[in-house]
């Protein structure tokens, strides 16, 4: 049973308020970034969100909270070769513009779209980012 389905979802929540009337809580598992970031900053406009997405050497990318896909490899699987794809951090979502192609954990690309496209985190990041093989 997935609950990711909207009426499992709905069966869910009409099962738990008949049997707990007073309440209820879901807990959700925390995805937080364990350490803290080097450099706590995030673009203010979209030019600056593109000179980071496009220039930034690994090193600062990192700084800033992007994870290399490859350290999710134990969870995930293999990225396929070639694929240089560095996940955007969570707190990095309401910059990233509209249209912006991001690359998913598989390698699959796709246009962003604030609102639709997933803000869950995972270690701190999103679970799409930017492939550096692609825009350089």
């Amino acid at each position: 049973m997935s609950l990711h389905n909207k009426s499992t979802m709905q069966e869910l929540f009409e099962f738990l308020r008949r049997e707990f009337p007073n309440g209820f809580s879901i807990i959700t598992p925390q995805f937080e970034r364990n350490e803290s970031l080097e450099y706590e900053w995030k673009p203010n406009s979209i030019a600056e969100f593109m000179a980071i997405a496009e220039k930034a050497p690994p090193s600062i990318l990192e700084g800033f909270g992007f994870r290399k896909r490859s350290a999710f490899n134990h969870i995930i699987g293999e990225v396929q070769d070639g694929q240089n794809i560095f996940l955007f951090p969570g707190e990095w979502y309401d910059i990233i513009p509209d249209g912006f192609q991001v690359t998913g954990l598989y390698g699959e690309q796709y246009r962003f779209e604030k609102g639709k496209t997933d803000a869950e985190t995972r270690g701190g990041c999103l679970s799409y980012g930017i492939n550096r093989r692609a825009i350089s």
